[in-house]
């Protein structure tokens, strides 16, 4: 037995109250609507945020790597493979080999290649090319000096967006343009 509704709910004769199964059909259809029109504004913003991120990575790192060459008096690379979107470090090898690179991959985080995120890629470069070994690279130099380097990205997702790392002179001074 029930009894009368009351505010939109069923009372049974045992006193206990509850939605309808419509009403909880209702509320469900309410949070997937608003759950569809939130996410893909949650993950363009969460793609920015990793390119940013990437940008203010990649300028500590040239930065880190100035400094570690003077700090260990041995030249460094920042080296770049704009095909892939990928940047590592290197060092001078301890046995290079006769016909290969001089160079060898520092230990682990740096000398792993690490790849620009989503959405984020190497436009226009302008740096020194190993052709040999098919990379263009930046090298720091024991005395405080680094190459010049100038790396334009392109945001194909957002063709509005643009930014630009500058290493100027012989100090070596790192510009992040947004």
């Amino acid at each position: 037995m029930t009894r009368p509704h009351h505010m939109g709910r069923v009372c049974r004769a045992s006193g206990a109250r509850g939605y309808s199964l419509l009403e909880i059909i209702v509320v469900l259809s309410l949070m997937a609507i608003i759950s569809a029109a939130v996410v893909p504004v949650f993950s363009s913003s969460l793609t920015g945020l990793k390119q940013n991120d990437a940008l203010r990575n990649l300028v500590s790192l040239i930065q880190f790597v100035q400094e570690k060459a003077v700090s260990e008096s041995q030249v460094y690379r920042v080296c770049f493979d704009t095909e892939a979107n990928t940047y590592w470090v290197m060092q001078p090898a301890v046995d290079p080999d006769e016909e290969g690179d001089p160079f060898e991959r520092v230990e682990e985080p740096y000398g792993r290649r690490k790849k620009l995120p989503r959405g984020m890629a190497f436009r226009n470069l302008r740096a020194r090319v190993d052709r040999e070994n098919d990379y263009e690279y930046f090298e720091c130099y024991p005395n405080g000096a680094s190459d010049k380097l100038v790396i334009d990205f392109e945001f194909p997702g957002d063709r509005s967006r643009t930014a630009k790392i500058t290493v100027k002179g012989m100090l070596g001074r790192v510009e992040l343009e947004e």
